[in-house]
């Protein structure tokens, strides 16, 4: 879950904060998540900003993972 939500033009923005070094991975599934995808983001990182564009509620066309 993320820590904080707020509306952007077309959909919105989570935000995380994590602790340095804390093992982070990022998950998505597609199509009633017949196709899974997992990734392993930056142990360094210690902030993640997410912003989707929706075409419809909960229906994203696209998704843009930010984390530094």
């Amino acid at each position: 879950m993320p820590e904080a939500t707020r509306n952007a033009k077309g959909g919105t923005i989570d935000s995380w904060r994590f602790a340095k070094g804390e093992e982070k991975w990022l998950w998505c599934g597609y199509g009633r998540e017949v196709i899974q995808l997992a990734k392993r983001m930056n142990d360094a990182a210690t902030e993640c900003e997410m912003t989707g564009k929706e075409e419809r509620p909960g229906v994203y066309v696209e998704i843009t993972l930010v984390c530094k």
